[in-house]
């Protein structure tokens, strides 16, 4: 019996009286009990409901099934997830208000970053060259700001330690080959280097974002996942369209075809930018809306 009516045969087979969710009071019988229908939190019932079976004994894949074959521990499972999002819950409530606030700026700080790349592209350049100085400039400020905000908040995930020192490191290895104004086979080494490290220090960088939002917004942490997929693509489209583009130099159509790749994945990055923009500024309202 729960709550004076009588439950009947469960999805999994399990008797409702030995169910050791019952004392706890989180099923609310997933058939014939009061809670019907219901599947709540398991995946068992929910799966049967879906797919019209009566239970999973109607089921001709329940011999290979790892929902089925792990029944017995799908109540101690979810008791120790639910713990696990309630621990990361307080914890997020507890640093919400730090991670508002130095989000809020990361936000702030992506734009003139934006401005700057549109400064230093190429195509820009071979119209503005006089903006290739202050655009170099800008940037280099933004990855010292960048670098040191995220580094601020180190306490908070690894990852944004490790971002914020390689920007860092990043920004000095820019400051010195400006004022080296060298142009030979080593400084391009070195600036591949940099571009690599700050590549690196986006990875970083979105990892972190997700894993601070574990507990948070697990929807808002995946977002940022896929879009460092995305900034892989783009990445490889603009870089490996252009050396194609040099490598068939001589093929009119096909170094022209790589050419509109590399355009296109730079253009691609921009827009990434312009995402992580508003993915940033979704972030700190999160914890804006905690921290409140």
């Amino acid at each position: 019996m729960l709550g004076g009516a009588v439950m009947g045969e469960s999805y999994c087979g399990k008797r409702c009286d030995e169910c050791p969710a019952r004392p706890g009071g989180h099923c609310a019988g997933c058939k014939d009990g009061p809670g019907s229908p219901w599947s709540g939190e398991c995946e068992i019932a929910r799966c049967c409901r879906n797919k019209g079976h009566e239970s999973c004994g109607t089921c001709t894949l329940n011999g290979h099934c790892a929902l089925y074959s792990g029944r017995m521990g799908a109540q101690m499972e979810r008791e120790r997830r639910r713990e696990a999002e309630d621990e990361a819950r307080r914890r997020n409530a507890d640093r919400a208000p730090l991670l508002a606030k130095w989000l809020t700026v990361l936000f702030w700080l992506v734009i003139p970053n934006i401005i700057s790349q549109v400064m230093t592209n190429e195509n820009v350049l071979a119209l503005l060259p006089e903006l290739y100085w202050p655009g170099t400039v800008l940037a280099i400020l933004y990855m010292f700001a960048y670098g040191g905000v995220l580094y601020v908040l180190r306490g908070e995930s690894g990852r944004y330690r490790t971002s914020g020192t390689l920007l860092l490191i990043s920004g000095v290895i820019s400051v010195v080959m400006l004022l080296a104004s060298s142009a030979n086979a080593f400084a391009v080494i070195v600036s591949l280097a940099a571009s690599v490290i700050v590549f690196i220090a986006e990875y970083q960088e979105y990892m972190g974002h997700a894993e601070v939002l574990a507990g948070a917004d697990s929807y808002l942490a995946d977002r940022w996942r896929g879009l460092w997929r995305w900034m892989i693509y783009a990445f490889a489209a603009s870089i490996g369209g252009a050396l194609a583009a040099l490598l068939f130099v001589q093929a009119a159509f096909l170094a022209l075809l790589f050419l509109l790749v590399s355009v296109a994945g730079m253009i691609a990055l921009l827009v990434l930018g312009i995402l992580k923009l508003v993915y940033l500024w979704r972030t700190a309202r999160v914890f804006r809306e905690l921290a409140g």
